[in-house]
């Protein structure tokens, strides 16, 4: 009996609790301009957190992401359910995949994650290709 009852609350703990759904597998970030995060969030939830960019295969591959995790922005208020984050002074990261969005606690203790994006990529901003109108007049003599 004791054991169901463990069971129970630790599924009650993991459906009450912040829940990043944008990034994702299916929504990438381009290196281009600000980038929008989502996320779903329960009354019992703490009041705000920290979003740092992290890269999952960081150990294989530094030059996806050379430096270490980076936040992206402090005491967001988790009742918004949603934010744009600029990109870091050096820019976004390199193209390429396994990044992760972490909800960290505060930027004072970003090892207590509260949670955390699917991976996701971030891709090469499309091309604008536009076309320029000339409008010329004519001089009148």
């Amino acid at each position: 009996m004791f054991s169901s009852l463990a069971i129970v609350a630790a599924f009650v703990a993991s459906v009450s609790a912040i829940a990043v759904t944008s990034p994702g597998t299916s929504k990438t970030w381009t290196n281009d301009g600000s980038q929008s995060i989502t996320w779903t969030a329960v009354d019992s939830d703490p009041s705000n957190f920290t979003i740092v960019l992290t890269n999952v295969s960081r150990a294989q591959n530094r030059a996806l992401m050379p430096t270490n995790n980076q936040i992206l922005k402090a005491l967001v208020l988790t009742n918004a359910l949603s934010t744009t984050v600029d990109p870091p002074s050096e820019g976004w990261p390199a193209v390429g995949g396994t990044y992760r969005v972490n909800f960290c606690k505060s930027s004072e203790e970003l090892n207590t994650i509260l949670a955390q994006s699917n991976e996701f990529n971030i891709t090469a901003a499309p091309i604008q290709s536009g076309s320029s109108t000339t409008t010329t007049t004519g001089a009148k003599t």
